[in-house]
């Protein structure tokens, strides 16, 4: 069994490796505003819409294969603000991120990150009232 315990623990720590790279906004990780990490191979397509008040943010991602994904809403200081999983199916998928008023006036970035933590995509937001 000393094996199968190597195997937990390994397991443990590319998990926590991984969460820790999401939770972490990394500056490393920063794609150009709009760019999408097509080295990935996952996501053909995303548009982001959003009214200035950033009310609700609506995210449509077309993808080449069902995957799982997280979404990270982090302010200007990189604190995050909303983050939730996704699982996309192959082809277009909408989802609409509400409640979003009682964020502050300002700057956001909208990642969206792969299961392994990499940024994929990621867009600058800009909460205007």
């Amino acid at each position: 069994m000393v094996s199968g315990q190597q195997f937990t623990d390994a397991t443990s720590q590319s998990i926590h490796e991984k969460l820790f790279k999401i939770l972490n906004a990394e500056k490393d990780d920063v794609l150009k505003d709009g760019d999408i990490n097509f080295n990935m191979a996952l996501i053909s397509g995303v548009s982001i819409r959003t009214t200035p008040s950033m009310y609700t943010i609506t995210i449509e991602i077309t993808c080449k294969q069902s995957r799982h994904l997280i979404v990270r809403l982090l302010n200007a200081e990189g604190k995050i603000e909303r983050m939730f999983g996704w699982y996309v199916i192959k082809g277009a998928n909408i989802t609409t991120l509400s409640e979003t008023t009682q964020l502050s006036i300002g700057t956001y970035r909208l990642d969206i990150i792969d299961n392994d933590g990499f940024v994929i995509y990621n867009t600058q937001l800009q909460k205007s009232s």
